[in-house]
């Protein structure tokens, strides 16, 4: 068998390797993303939904009984209605990130600057070029989508790391401890 139809079979099936683990990237992607909106949709139904209603319900109470003691204050509604409102702006920036129609640059620097106001511990540090081609929003959504979820798992490994480096610092602390009576 010639040396070149060997290589060509080897590059072949390294080729079908590689698009079965791009594949498999995708779909783990893929799921991982439905069970996340799966979970949005649920805070909407047990949390949002629920929010307003008992917002709702206050004013309608406080409209209709003179006695004000048992109803909520106008001040607490207030609160309750500025918490729900920042909930919707959380989900409506997850469902479609602010800034992607002007420009995945102007996508980026928002998504970047909001994970540095979440975590000023860590340094953020994003590089464009000064001049880009702008490509699709589908395509910038993908890639906002998948650094967003970079970052979480970064997060989470690195506060893995954290509890784990403090629980064994305990352990190494408590070995260490001198006892006297």
């Amino acid at each position: 068998m010639p040396i070149g139809l060997v290589r060509a079979a080897f590059s072949k099936l390294r080729t079908e390797e590689s698009r079965s683990g791009v594949e498999k990237a995708w779909q783990w992607w893929y799921q991982k993303k439905l069970t996340q909106l799966e979970s949005e949709a649920n805070l909407i139904r047990d949390r949002l939904l629920q929010e307003s209603f008992a917002i709702r319900r206050s004013w309608e109470l406080s409209l209709t009984e003179s006695n004000q003691s048992n109803s909520s204050s106008p001040q607490q509604c207030v609160e309750r209605l500025e918490e729900v409102s920042l909930a919707l702006k959380e989900f409506s920036d997850r469902l479609y990130p602010p800034y992607l129609n002007e420009g995945l640059p102007f996508a980026l620097q928002y998504l970047i600057r909001r994970w540095q106001e979440q975590l000023p511990e860590y340094q953020f540090k994003l590089n464009l070029p000064q001049k880009w081609q702008q490509k699709s929003s589908a395509n910038s959504f993908i890639v906002l989508n998948i650094l967003e979820d970079l970052l979480h798992l970064q997060e989470t490994k690195i506060s893995s790391n954290n509890n784990t480096f403090a629980k064994s610092k305990s352990r190494i602390g408590r070995r260490n401890r001198v006892y006297s009576p």
